[in-house]
């Protein structure tokens, strides 16, 4: 039975250790016919060695220590938004709520299309999408019990 060394590992004070794993041992397995024996894992020893200037402290980063990727400003959200925004408001208006009825679908869709923008950010077009909903929301209670 051979040991396999999996190499040397830097501890916090820099003094290298050597990690041995044992090599597995031979089994005898019971079977529905004859007796039969296991062959072990066939003898290698696989050595790993690391190099002294690792430094095993420092926590790893994710993109190798580069920022992450800044999505960018969504100008067609906002428009979106504030759209949503301003249909909302005129839909409650009792005299003519047509504009409000006008600007909200308007609205959900530059929404939908501004989620579809491939790095841009996406919070300000899910809050339109949400804005044109409840406003359309807000449309039919006042269209159906306003005086």
């Amino acid at each position: 039975m051979t040991a396999i060394t999996t190499g040397l590992r830097l501890t916090p004070a820099r003094t290298p250790v050597r990690t041995v794993i044992p090599a597995a041992p031979q089994v005898a397995v019971r079977s529905a016919g004859p007796a039969v024996r296991r062959a072990a894992a066939p003898e290698a020893s696989v050595t790993w060695t690391s190099t002294p200037d690792v430094d095993l402290t420092t926590p790893i980063t994710p993109y190798n220590g580069w920022d992450f990727p800044e999505a960018r400003h969504n100008p067609l959200g906002v428009v979106a938004l504030l759209l949503a925004v301003v249909g909302g408001i005129l839909a409650l208006i009792q005299t003519d709520a047509t504009p409000g009825w006008l600007l909200i679908p308007g609205s959900f869709g530059l929404a939908l299309l501004a989620l579809q923008l491939r790095g841009r950010d996406k919070n300000v077009a899910s809050m339109a999408v949400m804005a044109a909903i409840a406003g359309s929301i807000v449309a039919v209670v006042n269209l159906a019990f306003g005086a």
